[in-house]
């Protein structure tokens, strides 16, 4: 196997040199002794949060609210549905029709960046008038009115209380120049209240006018109700503003260590039904019960496949991921995916993807998986099947979950082992069962097409064959001989990028790269990662001064995964011969 390396070298002429000691530094070829780039893998997916549910973080601010002017919340990314206004003295919650609420779009118009105000709903100004209605039953008494509100939110506090009125036997009482609503308003609420001694009784509810053009209710006179007006906000009172949001930084590339971590930013894997709530969460829990120990998980806004396929981009600066897995059964993810390997190798950044069906809800056949997966990529995986079984720890009943959960216990043992040591007949742990058991047959034909099978084993959960797409070739097809490559790949880049910018002679210039490569390849034989390597050349471009080429012939790791056992029965003397061949 042939593999070309290429390092910038720039060369300047040195037109004077004042007299003097000069002290420079030689560049040797010793490395440093760690050369490995950490392990570090990623998770893309929904997460509990996303998609409107509100997230685990929130705040509560207190607000100074003054007429009807706006204030913008310090948060942003707030989820409306969740927010509650209550009284800053006394703690009682505010009816929503007392304010209202605006989201506009941020200054980078992405997800979580949008900002929201409150504003005060201003109750009526004014109270309406009083005067003696024709007939009615309405007993014999001093009253008083109040009118409140009522929009898309609730209803607001009432106005101010009018003026008495005095039924000196049973009658009614007509209402005019009822206040007409701002914008929004839908009908208006008609309270009334018995005034004794000057001092005004419980205000109840009487009648509700059911539009926002009427100004006249006549000879009102119904029974009391037992409704009570509504709290509402005083001009120039303070409030406290409590609510969940998902700012910009919740749907950013996040480094966790401790999935204790995790759970407390993308919320429990698990409601109170047992349903799974944060699909990012409860793929984490399967990845660091597989051996991960640091993973960088990104939320998608949404679990649709146009945002979980956009959450995927935004590792693209990240250079010390080397694997990632998304929490999405579809396969236009998975496309997306497999696009994002191919152009970050291309660039240089060798990164591997794990991805899984979700078959937990409708069966994915074992013919349906292997026609669907066409990728032929060496850099991507494809777990089989597509829904295993999971002790619900709500419940305690099984749940079944697709295989992109599957495809994150992997992501967790790739992690947790040198990039040479093959998954093959390694175990899966955090399942029950495989939900959709293949036969041995259809087991061979999943691997042979590609397919990375986990199967059960008197109980046990265990990798098949760590196979990638790309099943054709030996060299493509063992996922651990991709590792170590891709992991020789990034070692090189990381030695030789302290090279980049290195002035140096000519002569000097590809005896130096060399020694750094050859350094890099010693290092990973030593290691196991590569079996060996030869013929190491550098040369300076003719057509470009500035590079450096690099070639060598190395050999893979290969692992064992076949042994066979071939014996003859010597019929002459009776002993048997045992002849053992690997």
């Amino acid at each position: 196997m042939r593999y070309e390396i290429s390092a910038e070298i720039t060369l300047a002429i040195r037109a004077y040199n004042s007299p003097g000691v000069q002290v420079t530094e030689q560049v040797s070829a010793s490395l440093a002794p760690l050369l490995a780039d950490p392990q570090i893998v990623a998770l893309v997916g929904p997460a509990a949060a996303a998609g409107g549910s509100g997230g685990p973080q929130s705040a509560t601010e207190r607000i100074f609210l003054s007429a009807s002017t706006p204030v913008a919340l310090k948060n942003t990314g707030v989820n409306a549905s969740s927010l509650v206004v209550s009284n800053n003295i006394s703690g009682a919650v505010v009816n929503p029709g007392n304010y209202v609420l605006t989201t506009t779009s941020g200054s980078s118009s992405i997800t979580g960046d949008e900002v929201t105000s409150i504003a005060r709903v201003s109750p009526p100004a004014t109270a309406p008038t009083l005067a003696t209605g024709a007939g009615g039953t309405l007993a014999a008494a001093t009253y008083v009115y109040e009118i409140s509100y009522t929009n898309a939110g609730g209803e607001t506090a009432p106005g101010p209380v009018s003026s008495v009125i005095t039924l000196s036997v049973p009658g009614s009482v007509t209402l005019s120049n009822i206040p007409i609503g701002p914008t929004g308003t839908t009908a208006r609420n008609v309270y009334r209240a018995v005034q004794t001694a000057g001092v005004n009784g419980t205000f109840t509810l009487q009648a509700t006018v059911p539009d926002n053009t009427t100004t006249t209710l006549a000879n009102e006179g119904s029974t009391a109700t037992n409704t009570l007006p509504k709290l509402g906000i005083a001009d120039g009172e303070t409030v406290l503003v409590a609510y969940n949001y998902t700012d910009n930084f919740f749907f950013s590339p996040t480094f966790f260590s401790d999935f204790d971590d995790i759970r407390d930013k993308y919320g429990p894997s698990f409601d109170a039904t047992g349903a799974v709530a944060s699909p990012l969460t409860l793929a984490a829990r399967f990845a660091f019960m597989n051996g991960a120990s640091e993973i960088v998980c990104v939320a998608a806004a949404t679990s649709s496949d146009t945002d979980v396929s956009a959450a995927i981009q935004k590792l693209e600066n990240d250079d010390t991921i080397t694997m990632i897995s998304v929490v999405s059964g579809s396969a236009s993810v998975h496309a997306a995916l497999a696009a994002h390997l191919t152009a970050m190798a291309t660039i240089g950044k060798y990164r591997m993807g794990v991805v899984g069906q979700d078959g937990s809800v409708n069966t994915i056949t074992a013919t349906t998986l292997r026609n669907s997966q066409a990728y032929n990529n060496e850099a991507l995986m494809m777990v089989s099947p597509a829904a295993f079984t999971y002790q619900n720890p709500i419940t305690g009943r099984p749940n079944i979950l697709g295989g992109q959960y599957a495809a994150a216990a992997i992501l967790g043992m790739f992690a947790a082992r040198d990039v040479h040591i093959p998954l093959t007949r390694k175990t899966v742990s955090g399942f029950s069962d495989v939900y959709d058991t293949r036969s041995a047959t259809e087991s061979a034909l999943d691997s042979s097409a590609g397919l990375l099978v986990i199967e059960s084993r008197s109980g046990t959960l265990r990798v098949r064959h760590g196979v990638t797409t790309a099943a054709t070739n030996v060299n493509t097809r063992e996922a651990s001989v991709v590792r170590a490559k891709y992991d020789m790949a990034r070692r090189l880049r990381f030695a030789l990028d302290g090279v980049v910018g290195l002035v140096a002679p000519a002569t000097e210039a590809p005896l130096i790269v060399q020694s750094q490569v050859v350094g890099v390849l010693d290092q990973l034989a030593v290691e196991g990662i590569i079996s060996g390597y030869q013929d190491v050349k550098a040369r300076l471009l003719s057509s470009d001064l500035t590079t450096v080429e690099v070639r060598y012939n190395y050999t893979p790791a290969y692992p064992i995964n076949n042994i066979s056992i071939v014996f003859t029965i010597n019929t002459q003397t009776g002993t048997l011969e045992p002849q053992v061949g690997l």
